[in-house]
């Protein structure tokens, strides 16, 4: 139908054989993306405290800002605001390739004071544990010191979601979805939107 439409204009054809033409796609049935209630979500967190202090606090970020995985994984530390409660979102990574966000766009998130508390504690866990990922300043670095890839989180997030008694698949992108979810239940599809 494109073809035919650029074909008019190039060719300098009379009509559009496609006018009033209208075609249905039998496309795959639409699958319902798994999302959290307010209620599944609570269940679900507190289940994290079985997991390490890494894995905890990734997940805590990711349901509380939205942030899609390669923006979460590629946060540093300084991106941290604590004072004025901000988590600044400036790049993502995909395979250790970083870039700019998916919107190329900069934005900052709400630093929820629980996330706040969460991530100091993950800063102690850090030091003590001296993580290589120290001397490059990421918020959540792989064994290497280097970037994570997203299947970091598919067994913890399974366990919490198995430990919290949900029959859902919950996936980095779950978390996303889940957050702007709630957000547009809570203020409204535009303030969720912005």
């Amino acid at each position: 139908r494109c073809m035919l439409k650029d074909a008019l204009v190039l060719c300098d054809l009379k009509m559009d054989p496609t006018d009033g033409v209208r075609c249905r796609v039998r496309g795959k049935e639409r699958v319902e993306k798994d999302v959290l209630t307010r209620d599944e979500l609570g269940r679900f967190l507190e289940m994290t405290q079985h997991e390490s202090d890494d894995m905890l606090a990734m997940i805590w970020v990711g349901f509380t800002t939205g942030m899609r995985f390669g923006e979460l994984s590629a946060l540093l530390w300084s991106d941290i605001d604590f004072e004025r409660g901000l988590i600044y979102v400036r790049k993502s990574q995909v395979m250790g390739n970083v870039g700019p966000t998916k919107t190329r766009s900069h934005r900052s998130v709400p630093l929820h004071p629980v996330v706040a508390d969460i991530l100091k504690a993950h800063a102690g866990w850090q030091r003590k544990r001296r993580v290589p990922g120290l001397k490059t300043d990421l918020l959540f670095p792989s064994e290497r010191g280097g970037y994570r890839f997203s299947n970091v989180l598919t067994k913890p997030l399974a366990r919490c979601a198995k430990g919290s008694g949900l029959d859902k698949h919950v996936t980095a992108h779950t978390m996303r979805r889940t957050f702007n979810n709630l957000a547009r239940q809570a203020a409204g599809e535009i303030v969720a939107r912005s």
